[in-house]
């Protein structure tokens, strides 16, 4: 971040890209709300703090402590290297040594995660999101509760809930989806359940588009509605559904157009980032028939018992509309500004605006051709005008034919 001052009467501002970035999470309430939940489970870690920075305190972070940050933990001692694909990992390792690791020394980063200490009783908290002056508070308030887990190493258990999850959410037909919407409390299910991308685990569920006077019944629904599962039981088919739908999914690996390497590279750092078996979650054959094994004998009953009905280490949040608090903030950083630019000598403030010329000088003046010319480009004369075939296994000469490619 910077500050800017285009002439010597005009009021300084802040710019900066992750700022206005920021500016532009913290203004979705879904977003603000998923923050702050994972800070209220975990306010003795590293996720009890923003990762990308709260507008409110980006801008007092210095270059100086910025540059240091960086150098530490974005350091290569500090990284994980990955490859995919059908390549050569010689020709690729040699071309990373001489490119980019040879102009490092090897150094020791502590940058373990701790775990959370669990709670001796549940967390309730209110936040506020702003909505502009004139819009209505009707129905605008979100109630979640979310819940410490296990830790994402433990394979079975992040294979389990990742069912459970789908089980108790995933369709229209699932039980706790289908309690919370039948309800009318809120417009829309929140939380997306089961959620393994830190390095202790979390499920969260609530309503949306809600009134803060139905929280009580919206909590007791929820808790009500895994009660029940687990005193009548969970229905076979509906068990049998849920394993079978994910095994599925991770039997065709169908990620919705996103690149396997990235998705199979993402899966390797819930494990490997925490000091265990890179290739744990991809590993899930065994582990499945284990667990369609064990559902036999209550066990989707037993995790909702352990982790979601007996479990203090627990937050309740609720997120409540506020008119103009956006335009209350703006004037407490409009009146900081004016506070700085009392503080500067005429010569400071002709040097900022220099700066602020320079900058944005710099910003609008186009690429040189030799710069444009190093990016890479698809020409239409790098495309094959047949196009390509894929060998074909014929399977059954009959009707219908099944045609298999590998």
């Amino acid at each position: 971040w910077h500050h800017e001052l285009e002439l010597p009467d005009k009021n300084i501002t802040y710019k900066g890209v992750v700022f206005n970035e920021m500016k532009g999470v913290f203004s979705s309430p879904e977003s603000i709300l998923d923050r702050h939940l994972a800070h209220s489970l975990f306010p003795s870690t590293t996720y009890g703090f923003e990762s990308g920075g709260d507008p409110e305190a980006i801008t007092d972070l210095t270059y100086r402590e910025f540059k240091n940050f960086h150098n530490k933990y974005y350091h290569p001692s500090n990284s994980r290297i990955f490859f995919y694909g059908d390549g050569d990992t010689l020709e690729y390792l040699n071309f990373l040594d001489n490119e980019y690791l040879k102009d490092f020394e090897s150094i020791q980063i502590e940058s373990a995660i701790n775990t959370q200490r669990r709670f001796s009783k549940p967390k309730r908290k209110i936040i506020f999101y702003p909505v502009s002056k004139d819009e209505s508070l009707d129905k605008k308030t979100f109630v979640i509760v979310g819940f410490k887990l296990d830790k994402s190493t433990n394979h079975e258990h992040c294979l389990a809930f990742n069912i459970l999850s789908y089980l108790l959410l995933g369709t229209s037909a699932s039980p706790l989806r289908k309690a919370l919407l039948e309800s009318e409390l809120g417009s829309e299910v929140i939380g997306g359940g089961f959620d393994d991308n830190r390095f202790e685990t979390t499920f969260a569920v609530g309503l949306k588009g809600t009134e803060a006077n139905n929280e009580d019944e919206i909590l007791e629904l929820i808790f009500s509605t895994l009660k029940n599962l687990v005193d009548d039981g969970i229905e076979e088919n509906m068990v049998r559904s849920a394993v079978n739908s994910i095994d599925f999914k991770l039997r065709e690996s169908n990620f919705g157009g996103f690149p396997k390497g990235i998705v199979y590279n993402i899966q390797t750092l819930a494990s490997w980032l925490y000091g265990s078996d890179p290739f744990m979650h991809l590993k899930y054959d065994k582990l499945m028939e284990k667990i369609k094994r064990k559902s036999k004998e209550r066990y989707f009953e037993n995790l909702i018992d352990k982790y979601l009905l007996n479990n203090n280490h627990q937050s309740v949040m609720i997120a409540k509309p506020k008119p103009d608090l956006e335009k209350k903030k703006d004037a407490k950083v409009r009146k900081n500004m004016r506070t700085l630019k009392a503080s500067m000598s005429q010569s400071d403030i002709e040097n900022l605006v220099q700066k602020t010329q320079q900058l944005q000088a710099m910003q609008i003046k186009p690429d040189s051709p030799e710069a444009l010319e190093k990016l890479p480009s698809l020409d239409i004369q790098d495309i094959e005008v047949k196009s390509e075939r894929f060998p074909m296994e014929l399977k059954r000469e009959s009707e219908p034919k099944i045609l298999f490619h590998d």
